[in-house]
């Protein structure tokens, strides 16, 4: 449901990356990933690697991209540090997560480190008029709207 509802989003925030040939792509909140067809389809010997923090995520989008395991990886972790090298990626972006970062400006930062220095980062959000009137935004979600952001 997750992904029907946000292809949207996840599709125009990969536009909006501009990807080339061999380059080396992380999104942050894959959830199952079955868009990844499309990130894959944009440009020649693209790497691709997804981290999320829940298992359920990780082991559907694993399951679903199976086929895609040679250009594809994807990595569960604890939502606070990401556990790249500086300078790993070309692009990076993220579809509605933010709402769920406990430290933004400490994430940003880790984001910056492991973004390559000319490489691009894209994150997208619904605003906080249009998130707050939804009934499970009112668990845990920290909104925000673009000027607050």
């Amino acid at each position: 449901m997750m992904n029907a509802t946000n292809i949207g989003m996840t599709l125009e925030s990969i536009r909006t990356l501009l990807i080339e040939d061999d380059e080396n792509i992380l999104e942050i909140g894959h959830g199952n990933a079955d868009h990844l067809k499309s990130i894959l389809n944009l440009a020649k010997g693209l790497k691709y690697t997804g981290i999320d923090i829940s298992e359920t995520m990780h082991l559907e989008s694993k399951r679903l991209n199976q086929k895609f395991q040679d250009q594809a990886d994807f990595i569960l972790y604890e939502g606070k540090k990401l556990p790249f090298a500086d300078k790993t990626f070309d692009k990076i972006f993220t579809v509605n997560t933010v709402y769920f970062w406990e430290d933004p400006v400490g994430f940003l930062n880790e984001i910056y480190r492991v973004l390559k220095d000319e490489g691009s980062f894209v994150l997208t959000f619904g605003q906080r008029d249009f998130m707050e009137k939804l009934p499970f935004t009112a668990y845990n979600f920290k909104l925000y709207n673009n000027d607050e952001w």
